[in-house]
């Protein structure tokens, strides 16, 4: 939002950060907002009339002139104060900084809405301006005022060509399959949830900004918007089910529970949705999923079941649409799923000495739901960071059960996506980036404890930080700064170089001195769109600075560079340079000789703390997960490779191991059909350089599988240069290489091959062009060979390949579809009968605890696309651990071929743990929207008392004849009260919405004011006599005056420079002050001084025109930043008309009793 807020927008009438907006590729207000951006007559125009209404206001002797003045001051200088740095003022900068610790000036972050007062003043000006110039010359002044149409009328073009609201928001009629849903919805009690979430509410058939489902049913509705809407705890819950939607590693059995836990017993989904424009799930992904999900009932649809096509200029086929069957049931538009469950009261008691505590936070109970840990019948569900500080303690007893996760994690948050926003998990006691301005992460729980993070802890180093990584919208652990020290070049530091406002730095605190002669650098390897770095400083010590030009034909060979030759403790690599600034650049590696880093990740402790030596017998799990991504997207990786845990047990514990785990497509394709068991018979081993990313099934071995519904694919990016290659049990010989080739509109053809076979020489081989046929279509073609070939092993190279392209979704840029190759023909036996289905037996090199392996069997189907969950088993039946610190490790799935993403250790009694008692039967009397009356029956024990409302303070119970405490987060949704009776019997019960009535006060002052407003309105005369006093007039607007006392003058003098200081910049304070010292002496200097704030306005103008006209500026958010000296130069302009507003003391004049009954007669 600060970044459109220059002085010189607000002028210009602009500023608004959503005028400015673009989804990739184009802008929200398409075919209105750009041309303000690049069109020269558009820039001067708007220009133009601030700059004759500020050329007015200097030639004004105005009465109201002071007032108007101020106005246009006082409203840009409020506009502007969270505009963008380097350019921020100190006052804007105080402003900043406030808005991070207080709620309060956060909400007041939308500054450029005080632009309509600065309207207001230029409009009065003109307005008064023209009325002074007809007074004096009327054909002047009608002239002018001709001008002034004209140009207010060119200021609005887009009102003339197709109107003022942008093509995107033009839309028809809501279709009728969505009334007919709601009219469904209306039938049903309880909350809905929506799915999936969307950033803004695009469907298929129009853009509404908002969702329209609450608009059209009376019931209340969840749904997972941009901005976070309700209480941490459920945002918490909501968010982790829609990003796990959103970000491709969702688990359909999560998704019951997770609703029951929101008190939905509906579940819309929508799959009408324009899900290119925020590159949300596909329909064709989600549908599936959802509609095979355990605990909802059988979908009742809505909608003609028309394919959801995405729009021509973003069609977003990729890895993930490329995967997808063509032949899978169309789903659809809309379609409601009954949650399976009793819906919870509104109004409910539990038991104490029972319920789940969860230490985590919404992605903890999503996995305790994925590994069925979640029962419903042991509620509440209450939150470890509130049970560690609160008298919620009071409430646990022999029935509770205890989960300890390794989720709410201290990393940073962002809210500028729904997917792709939570960064990398940090050091207890540190940060990753230096000062991240962006940074808005939400605790789950308010004051949560230390102890009730999960944090990370570094081996090797003391501390590793960076100025940022990843993106300037996107949040993306997986480029974290420790990734360059890790040893490991599959992972890397980068960051993105197009926002980055100073140069990018990454540096590592030793804890010890290092006594090396030379560091390497290595590239990041497998990121597209990387830029390579050029020249980097290397500091050592924080003085002490080597500058280096890098190579820019360097491979993938390490480059070294010399250091001082003294020791170090600390070292910084800052990038100077890159070859290219629109990408993203860093290091795969930064090798210093006897370093490596290797991070822990460190689970809470608040829960286990708490039962401290009674954590022994206490029914007690743990979960833990691996952060990852969706594989089938190349521009993401897995934040983590693997596993490695650190857990620190107050008591020795036994336990019971499970787990999920998934095949990695990454991993070597020979690996994979080692695991699968897939083979032919006559070959030994088939691979390629690469595959498709993300899809198992378009490995090497799919072109030997005998079935042309799979191929080997190429990625995208590179399909020059890749091999696939085959190794033979015995040699063969070739006289003709027989292909068929994936022809379809969605895949390049390759037209140039080379054939190695064995060590004879290599063959050049042509491909006629073939023509593009429908979806999932090959083509066979035979190639004869020149000579019979004969060899152990066979490589084809594609050299050459017609292009067919796609729009990429991130860039806009055209990209070359992949190729394939459906069956490479070879004289050898029959491939093997696929399956999915694995089995490992027990293997020691998966699971490690303490170093020691662990055996564990790896069984399961693996589905169509070998990437679903399978279990993991122990091979022993339970596992000991003693009081202290032990840390679990699991085998990078690159390297093993499969992902351990989830394990799950329990005490043996964590499902018998006792059953909760009774719940106290509460009875609701009356029930309104804020006020909600009833009884509870009790035996006299505490209890708790949760309200299905998200949870708010706001929200205060009476209870006659108990103690009430609370509110406390329940089902991380919910409020609950821990209540304590004063006695047995039935007790009353009110709830009340205390917010309420400070509403309420608030809609009567405002209708008393709006009738104090209308009584002032009636009762004035409407006699129209007019003092003659003050016209407006195009003279000096400062009569002639005596000189200043010395003490006026000097006050002027300082409050010149403290506003220039303040509020535009320290120099300009000293520029101000030194423009009022003369003034003392030559008070007619003052009217001159006027004419300098339109030329300063001027000046930006033309700042603004000339460096567009040159540099070409692509619009956009930022667009505002390229013009940092405007927007100081329209600044200081209007804070000096503010200045010069102030009355100089002119000398007396005889007071003016005439009064105007006629114009140019007086009587006296």
């Amino acid at each position: 939002m600060s970044s459109t807020t220059s002085a010189a927008e607000i002028l210009r009438g602009l500023g608004y950060w959503f005028f400015y907006g673009r989804d990739p590729g184009r802008a929200w207000l398409d075919g209105i907002a750009p041309p303000y951006e690049v069109s020269r007559r558009l820039i001067a125009v708007t220009f133009a009339l601030p700059v004759i209404a500020l050329l007015f206001a200097a030639g004004l002797r105005w009465r109201a002139r002071h007032y108007f003045a101020w106005l246009v001051a006082v409203g840009t200088v409020i506009a502007v104060a969270a505009f963008a740095e380097p350019t921020r003022s100190p006052a804007g900068a105080a402003f900043e900084s406030a808005s991070r610790h207080s709620n309060l000036v956060l909400s007041l972050r939308n500054t450029q809405r005080a632009a309509p007062l600065v309207a207001l003043g230029l409009a009065a000006f003109i307005a008064a301006g023209l009325t002074a110039l007809s007074r004096r010359h009327a054909r002047m002044g009608a002239a002018s005022a001709l001008v002034i149409v004209v140009l207010v009328f060119g200021a609005l073009p887009a009102q003339w060509r197709e109107g003022l609201i942008a093509p995107r928001f033009s839309r028809g009629d809501i279709p009728q399959y969505w009334f007919d849903a709601a009219s469904a919805l209306d039938k049903g009690d309880g909350r809905i949830l929506e799915l999936p979430g969307i950033d803004f509410a695009s469907y298929r058939w129009g853009q509404t900004l908002d969702p329209i489902t609450p608009g059209l049913v009376d019931r209340p509705v969840i749904a997972r918007e941009l901005v976070p809407i309700g209480s941490a705890p459920g945002v918490s819950l909501l968010n982790a089910v829609d990003r796990s939607i959103q970000e491709g590693w969702f688990e359909p059995a999560t998704l019951a529970p997770i609703a029951r836990l929101l008190g939905a017993t509906d579940i819309v989904v929508r799959n009408d949705l324009e899900y290119e424009r925020y590159r949300t799930v596909r329909p064709q992904v989600l549908w599936p999923q959802v509609s095979g999900a355990p605990g909802l009932s059988a979908p009742q649809t809505f909608g003609p079941q028309l394919p959801n096509v995405a729009a021509a200029d973003r069609p977003l086929i990729d890895e993930i649409q490329l995967a997808l069957d063509p032949r899978a049931p169309t789903p659809p538009e809309v379609a409601i799923f009954h949650v399976d469950a009793t819906p919870r009261a509104f109004l409910s008691a539990a038991a104490t000495r029972a319920g789940t505590v969860v230490d985590g936070d919404g992605e903890g109970i999503l996995a305790a739901a994925a590994a069925g840990l979640i029962d419903f019948d042991r509620l509440p569900l209450l939150f470890g960071a509130d049970v560690a500080v609160t008298s919620a303690k009071s409430s646990l007893g022999a029935a509770t059960r205890y989960i300890v996760t390794d989720s709410n994690r201290k990393r940073a948050g962002r809210w500028y996506a729904l997917r792709d926003n939570v960064g990398a998990t940090e050091p207890a006691d540190s940060a990753v980036v230096l000062d991240d301005v962006s940074d808005a992460r939400l605790p789950v729980v308010a004051d949560e404890p230390a102890n009730s993070l999960t944090v990370v802890e570094l081996r090797g180093a003391q501390r590793v930080w960076a100025s940022s990584y990843g993106g300037p919208f996107t949040l993306a652990p997986e480029e974290r700064p420790a990734n360059a020290f890790d040893g490991d070049p599959r992972t890397a530091w980068r960051v993105d170089r197009i926002t980055a406002t100073s140069a990018p730095v990454i540096g590592i605190e030793l804890g010890r001195e290092v006594d090396a002669s030379t560091i390497s650098l290595r590239d990041p390897i497998g990121r597209p769109g990387t830029k390579l770095v050029t020249r980097v400083r290397v500091t050592l010590d924080g003085s002490r600075n080597i500058d280096v030009d890098l190579p820019l034909e360097r491979g993938n060979e390490p480059m070294r560079v010399t250091l001082d030759g003294k020791p170090f403790h600390k070292l910084e690599v800052t990038i100077l340079d890159t070859a290219g600034n629109d990408g993203s650049a860093g290091f795969g590696e930064i090798e210093i000789p006897g370093v490596h880093v290797e991070e822990l990740t460190v689970m809470p402790t608040a829960v286990l703390q708490l039962l401290g030596s009674n954590a022994t017998g206490a029914p007690l799990a743990f979960t833990l997960s691996r952060d990852r991504a969706n594989p089938a997207e190349p521009v993401r990786a897995d934040p983590e490779l693997s596993m490695h845990r650190i857990l620190d047990l107050p008591a020795p514990l036994t336990l019971t191991l499970d787990g999920t785990a998934r095949l990695n497509p990454g991993a070597d394709d020979e690996l994979l059909d080692q695991l699968l068991g897939e083979g032919r018979a006559g070959i030994a081993s088939a691979r390629s350089t690469e595959h498709l990313p993300g899809a198992i099934t378009s490995r090497a071995s799919a072109a030997i599988d005998g079935s042309t519904a799979t191929a080997w694919s190429t990625p995208f990016a590179g399909i020059a240069g890749q091999t696939w290659k085959a190794e033979f049990a015995a040699p063969l010989t070739l006289n003709t290489l027989e292909l068929d080739v994936v022809t379809d509109e969605h895949h390049s053809q390759p037209r140039s091959l080379t054939l190695n076979v064995g060590d004879n020489d290599p063959v050049q081989l042509s491909i006629p062009s073939l023509p593009a046929l429908p979806l999932g279509s090959t083509t066979h073609v035979s190639l004869p060979l020149p000579n019979p070939l004969q060899g152990n092993d066979i490589g084809i190279t594609i050299d050459s390949y017609d292009a067919h392209t796609t729009p990429d979704w991130y860039s806009g840029q055209s990209i070359d579809f992949p190729a394939a190759i459906a069956e490479i023909g070879l004289p050898v036996g029959q491939p093997s009968t696929a399956s999915s289905r694995i089995d490992t037996g027990c293997r020691s090199d998966l699971v490690t605890v303490d170093g020691t392996p662990l055996p564990v069997r790896i069984s399961g189907d693996s589905g169509p696309t070998h990437r679903d969950a399978l279990t993991v088993t122990p091979c022993e039946a339970t596992l000991s651990l003693a009081a202290g610190r032990h840390e679990i490790a699991t085998a990078i799935g690159l390297d093993s071929g499969i992902d351990i993403d989830r394990l799950v250790l329990r005490s043996p009694n964590f499902g018998t743990a006792p059953a909760p008692a009774a719940a106290p039967v509460v009875t609701t009397e009356s029930h309104h929207t804020t006020d909600i009356q009833g009884t509870v029956q009790t035996d006299g024990a505490p209890f708790w008392l949760v309200l299905d409302q998200s949870i708010n303070n706001g929200w205060h119970v009476a209870i006659n004849g108990a103690k009430v405490d609370g509110s406390h987060p329940i089902d991380s949704f919910a409020n609950g009260w821990l209540v304590t009776p004063q006695r047995a019997g039935r007790l009353t019960v009110h709830v009340r919405w205390t917010p309420q009535r400070n509403v309420d006060i608030a809609l009567v002052l405002s209708a008393l004011a709006v009738a104090f407003c209308v009584v002032l309105a009636l009762r004035r005369p409407w006699r129209a006599i007019t003092r003659a006093g003050d016209p407006p007039s195009l003279v000096s607007p400062v009569p002639s005056a005596d000189d200043q006392p010395l003490p006026v003058s000097l006050g002027t003098i300082a409050l010149a420079f403290v506003c220039g200081a303040i509020f535009v910049h320290p120099i300009a304070g000293v520029a101000f002050a030194g423009l009022f010292v003369p003034l003392r002496r030559w008070p007619r200097g003052r009217g001159l001084l006027q004419f300098a704030v339109p030329v300063g306005v001027g000046l930006a103008g033309l700042h603004v025109l000339w460096f567009q006209t040159r540099d070409a500026y692509e619009p956009g958010g930022r667009w505002p930043e390229n013009f940092a000296a405007a927007h100081i130069a329209a600044l200081a302009s209007v804070v000096l008309l503010g200045l010069l507003a102030l009355p100089p003391r002119p000398r007396k004049r005889p007071e003016d009793h005439s009064i105007v009954i006629a114009p140019g007669r007086e009587v006296e």
